[in-house]
């Protein structure tokens, strides 16, 4: 029975998915360390400590403070984020709505360039992804998640 379970762990291995297995390891590959941009990945990736910038990068979370009145604020912070269902906070979400404004407002001058171009329809319909990552940081920002 013994070589059954090892046999069904190396199947399980050998399909594995080393992208979600990043994901959930390390989090995001972009690391913000000393204001410089670096590669995570691999084994000593890691999440725990850091967190989510402009939502693409991640940096050393600041340092909690251990007093009693921070760790009531905590408790708080998590009980109202666990009640709207939330899990990043107001700053980040000011970050993203502030991306998503950005993008949107590219999006329009392209499209309009486009138009005024009479550019072809295949090349606006390239702008389609550029759409969709700006609804996205916009609907991040505003649900929270």
């Amino acid at each position: 029975m013994c070589s059954k379970v090892s046999e069904n762990q190396e199947e399980n291995d050998a399909f594995s998915d080393v992208f979600a297995e990043q994901v959930f390891r390390g989090g995001t590959p972009l690391l913000l360390k000393e204001g410089q941009v670096q590669l995570d990945v691999g084994q000593e990736a890691q999440a725990q400590g850091l967190s989510v910038k402009w939502g693409v990068f991640k940096e050393a979370a600041p340092a909690p403070d251990e007093s009693e009145a921070g760790r009531l604020k905590r408790e708080q912070l998590r009980n109202e984020a666990a009640a709207a269902l939330v899990n990043i906070d107001s700053d980040e979400r000011e970050r993203r709505d502030l991306v998503g404004n950005v993008l949107a407002s590219a999006v329009v001058l392209v499209a309009v360039a486009q138009l005024a171009s009479l550019a072809p329809w295949t090349t606006r319909a390239a702008m389609l992804p550029l759409i969709a990552l700006a609804y996205g940081f916009k609907l991040s920002a505003n649900e929270g998640l």
